[in-house]
């Protein structure tokens, strides 16, 4: 038995006893220090393991922060998202995957599933936590009924800035990330955050972005003239129906550009998703 197993055993038998004077007098000696340093480096290795078992599925970019840290608005959007709101979580866990590697683990799937990216992702960081952080409690919030900024949790998290193509960009990355979950866990993770880089386009001279993209559509921060790239797609004879030329465009992180089979995919589904957007008069 482990120091933190027989400290945490201690702790519920003297709960159950009528005179709790004892448990007084080890929260408050010198013991707690050891349990809490104890604590932090059992909440590490579980953190490197999930980590580690994420990555091998695809699932290669993460951040966790403590709740305490979030903003009144943002926390209210993941408050909304909740459906447990009797357990006390500490830590949200912002999962997603850059570049391809997460698309051999879906693509068999496609025909037989109707999300499979996000059943994919869902099973598997549900399998991670039930092994890997046994005795916690975790929540997944996206995907799900509820919508949440992802975008403006990405920013705070350190995953990208506004570029001109009306989504975040990431400088590792480029625009080639996505986000595949968000979670709400009882641990008290690390905190983790991603590097913080500027926004390339700031720097970008040529900006091909603009002379690829058909109508004109990308624009400063705010500027992307966002009616204009949905009507060209919906279009007939769209040259962007199941793809973004201007994304594809972007000098930024190419090696990370999602292969055709896979861009074609996630644009096709977007497509759907604007064509029922259309049908019910928008």
């Amino acid at each position: 038995m482990t120091l933190c197993d027989a400290f945490f055993q201690f702790i519920v038998i003297q709960v159950d006893c009528p005179n709790s004077s004892n448990l007084l007098a080890i929260i408050t000696g010198p013991k707690i220090t050891e349990f809490l340093n104890i604590m932090k480096q059992k909440n590490s290795l579980i953190w490197r393991n999930l980590s580690k078992r994420l990555d091998d599925n695809g699932l290669n970019v993460f951040s966790s922060i403590p709740i305490s840290t979030i903003d009144d608005d943002l926390r209210a959007d993941l408050d909304s998202a909740m459906v447990d709101r009797e357990t006390s979580y500490n830590t949200v866990v912002i999962i997603g995957h850059s570049g391809s590697k997460i698309w051999p683990r879906v693509e068999a799937d496609l025909a037989v599933c109707d999300e499979p990216v996000d059943q994919f992702s869902i099973k598997t960081v549900n399998e991670a936590f039930s092994e890997l952080a046994k005795n916690s409690t975790c929540e997944i919030i996206y995907p799900g009924s509820t919508q949440i900024p992802l975008q403006k949790l990405g920013k705070f998290c350190g995953w990208g800035e506004s570029s001109w193509l009306g989504i975040n960009i990431y400088k590792p990355f480029g625009t080639w990330y996505a986000f595949r979950a968000v979670l709400l866990s009882t641990l008290e993770l690390p905190q983790v955050a991603m590097e913080q880089y500027k926004s390339p386009c700031l720097s970008c001279v040529d900006k091909p972005c603009l002379t690829a993209c058909p109508v004109n559509a990308p624009g400063e921060p705010g500027e992307f003239d966002l009616n204009g790239c949905v009507n060209y797609r919906l279009s007939s004879n769209s040259d962007c129906a199941n793809t973004c030329l201007a994304r594809y465009a972007c000098p930024e992180a190419k090696d990370f550009a999602y292969p055709q089979s896979m861009g074609n995919y996630f644009y096709g589904r977007s497509l759907q998703t604007l064509k029922r957007w259309e049908k019910s008069g928008r």
